[in-house]
């Protein structure tokens, strides 16, 4: 469930704030405690824009990422999902025959 999904833990990182692109490898590794190749940070975080979850902004003639309302929607329904699969792996709410 890590560099599979690297697509959550990018924008976690960013709901938090904006960042630069490099620092988000960083924030995974402190927050999540693994550290994604670096290559794959950035085609994930290319793809998130082109999909309009992120959205480069200047920041101070920096270029740094944060996470669009689309990519928050998206976010908050992959994690609701998440939840939903983790309660029927601990078969709670199950139907229980």
């Amino acid at each position: 469930m890590t560099t599979e999904n690297l697509w959550l833990y990018i924008l976690s990182i960013l709901k938090e704030k904006p960042t630069y692109a490099y620092n988000i490898r960083v924030r995974i590794a402190e927050k999540y405690g693994f550290k994604p190749p670096t290559m794959t940070v950035y085609t994930v975080l290319y793809r998130l824009i082109k999909e309009g979850l992120v959205e480069p902004v200047d920041y101070n003639g920096m270029k740094v990422y944060r996470v669009t309302e689309k990519g928050l929607a998206i976010y908050e329904q992959a994690v609701k999902y998440l939840q939903e699969v983790v309660n029927k792996l601990q078969n709670k709410g199950a139907h229980n025959k």
